[in-house]
Order: structure tokens, then sequence, then C-alpha cells
């Protein structure tokens, strides 16, 4: 019971989200290799009023795996250790990102698919290696739809609230969802597309 208590934070946290309409259900399941830690479902499988609720069971069809997996859990590691800050300019670490609209994009900007950058590109059809995928995707021109506040400097006054409370919670030190530690398997809905992702429908990434 204490464990299962010492998660409950974050089962909070995504019934917060499904009553604000960030996505219409998720569920999760926190463990270690001492078994199951927490698992928790909320919200429905759609907006729609009659459509059945989320259970431990539901089926997900998973996307974008990388992001949620691998580049968040070494994100989160590289901030605990101190070598980066979710304030930092993404200009900091990369040198082709450097036009005038990307200035102020941090990578608290790019986890939360708040960036600007376009939500879909057929890059791989004529590029080849790190190198060239980055230098396109660090130059293309951003796009921040009319109903983000500010068009861009303005925007993040959107979700930044959240990830003070992140921080605020990591300060307390409570569990963290690590490679060493556990993992912690969220999946969420996007409308009638099931797919694990955080921003809103149209947002871009």
């Amino acid at each position: 019971m204490a464990s299962t208590a010492r998660f409950a934070p974050i089962a909070a946290l995504l019934r917060e989200a499904v009553d604000r309409r960030v996505f219409p259900c998720a569920t999760i399941e926190v463990g270690t290799s001492d078994g199951v830690h927490l698992h928790d479902a909320c919200g429905t499988l759609t907006y729609e009023s009659a459509a059945p609720a989320a259970t431990i069971d539901t089926v997900f069809d998973l996307a974008s795996l990388t992001k949620v997996i691998a580049t968040t859990t070494v994100v989160m590691q590289l901030l605990d250790q101190g070598q980066l800050r979710l304030e930092d300019p993404v200009r900091r670490w990369i040198d082709d990102w450097r036009r005038d609209d990307r200035h102020e994009v941090t990578l608290a900007d790019l986890l939360e698919h708040t960036s600007g950058l376009t939500a879909h590109l057929s890059l791989f059809r004529d590029h080849t290696g790190r190198a060239d995928f980055q230098h396109t995707i660090s130059t293309l021109p951003l796009f921040h739809p009319a109903w983000l506040p500010g068009h861009g400097r303005g925007r993040r006054g959107r979700s930044r609230p959240a990830i003070q409370r992140r921080r605020r919670a990591s300060a307390t030190r409570p569990p963290s969802v690590s490679a060493a530690g556990g993992l912690a398997r969220t999946h969420g809905t996007d409308r009638d597309r099931t797919v694990a992702r955080t921003d809103a429908p149209g947002r871009g990434a």
C-alpha cells in the first residue's frame, strides 16, 4: 500500500489531464524488479458521451515510443545530474538552430510538442544520415497556430505551470522514472486515433 501511495501523484496528474481534455483517457503501470507498484486507468476511449471507459486491460496502438521511453528518460537523467535545464534554448545544443523564429525555443518546448515544428514531414524520402535530417529540421520555418498565445514567444505561457509543478515535485524527490530505477509506462489516446503523445490535436511537434 505504501508503494502505491508513493506513486499516487502520477495517477493524479493523468486524471487532471483527462479532466482538462488533454486526451480522453490514459492507463499507467509503474513497476520495478520488485513487481508492479501501481496500475490505474482513467477517462473514456473517445470524447463521445457514450464512449466506453478505459481499463487497465485497454489495448492502445502505440507510436513514437522512442520519445517516451528513450528521449524523455535520458533528458530526465541529465536534468537530475545538472547537465542541462528544461529552460535551456535549443540553440545552445544544436548549432543549426539559429533562425530568428527559433531564438527562444527551449528543450521544454521540444518535449511538450510546442516548439512550432511541423507535425509531419516526409523527410525520409530524400534525406539520409543524422546531419542531413538535423540541418533541415533546424532550418525550416516554425509553425505557430493562431490559437497559441503570442504565436511564438508567449506560447509557453500555456504549459509552463505544468512544467513548474513537475519541477517542484522533482525537488521533493518522488520516485524517479529512469532506466536504473524502473519504468513507468503511460499510454494516451488522441481523439479516435490512439497514439502515445502529449501534444494537443494540430499543435505540431
